[in-house]
């Protein structure tokens, strides 16, 4: 029995070491991701400092931060970037905690930045991102302390696991297509700067918001409440279905048709009662004639 033991003792640590080569073989170095990273990029231009053959933070690649030898932010702002955003390749930077591509051209559904969650700072401000968010795509970001998501064209319902954030200190989804009501904020005390305006939310503002001016609800139509100086009861009976203005048009159609009938009928039955009268007043007189006729041949 020994040797079957050792035997089986023997393949398994083979096995195991055969993993983690396996492992080893397709991690990348963060010299490697971030040309990985590159190479998803259009308009790569103003990265060509990214270069195989010098270190990233010892050479100081364009809009790399370091800390202690360590890759821990992509501040890719105004750089004219388009194209995908390879996230497998941002993975492998293990130490990466701020992410900002403010001012790019990116386009398309929100990549999975959920995979990184240890991000603290994630800005997207100002490109082309479109579509829904899932509503729990941020629920793996818990430490997430600032989301910069405005000035795309993000429709749907803002996601609730937004709203939840245990560190969250500032939000802005200014000029977006967001639309339905406002989740309620988890921690509305740690919030210091909130931008909801310019799109189509509607409904009264949450008391979790009561702290923040009107100038965070700006541009929403379909808002109420006291920031806006806007009964939400009166929100509502606006919001009653109105006439359309064809049906508005066939109702007085039908109106007046129905008051012409009614006036030919009138007019008819005043007829007929002319005429009998008429009628009735002629037979009356041929009557006295006739007795008058009678009485002189007497």
């Amino acid at each position: 029995m020994a040797p079957v033991r050792i035997r089986t003792v023997f393949m398994l640590s083979l096995l195991t070491f055969s993993l983690s080569l396996s492992k080893l073989a397709f991690s990348l170095t963060e010299n490697e991701a971030l040309l990985k990273l590159k190479s998803s990029f259009t308009n790569a231009e103003a990265l060509d400092d990214w270069d195989s053959r010098s270190s990233p933070c010892v050479k100081r690649w364009a809009g790399i931060i370091c800390f202690g030898g360590l890759i821990t932010g992509l501040h890719l702002s105004d750089f004219g970037l388009s194209g995908t955003i390879d996230i497998e390749a941002l993975q492998q930077l293990r130490a990466l905690r701020t992410l900002s591509l403010k001012n790019n051209s990116f386009s398309g559904q929100i990549p999975a930045f959920n995979k990184l969650g240890a991000l603290k700072l994630l800005l997207l401000s100002h490109n082309k991102f479109s579509g829904q968010i899932p509503d729990d795509f941020f629920s793996s970001m818990a430490s997430l302390k600032k989301v910069w998501l405005s000035n795309n064209d993000f429709t749907g319902k803002i996601p609730l696991s937004l709203m939840t954030l245990p560190h969250l200190l500032e939000l802005h989804l200014e000029g977006n297509q967001f639309s339905g009501h406002i989740p309620t904020l988890r921690k509305p005390t740690t919030v210091t700067s909130l931008d909801l305006s310019h799109n189509k939310l509607e409904g009264e503002i949450p008391d979790s918001f009561s702290k923040f001016s009107n100038v965070s609800f700006l541009g929403n139509q379909g808002l109420c409440g006291k920031q806006l100086d806007r009964d939400c009861s009166s929100m509502v009976v606006e919001s009653l279905p109105q006439p359309a203005a064809e049906e508005k048009k066939e109702s007085a159609g039908s109106e007046g048709h129905t008051k012409l009938a009614i006036g030919i009928g009138a007019l008819v039955v005043m007829g007929i009662l002319f005429i009998a009268t008429f009628t009735g007043r002629r037979k009356d007189k041929g009557d006295d004639f006739s007795i008058l006729e009678k009485r002189n041949t007497r």
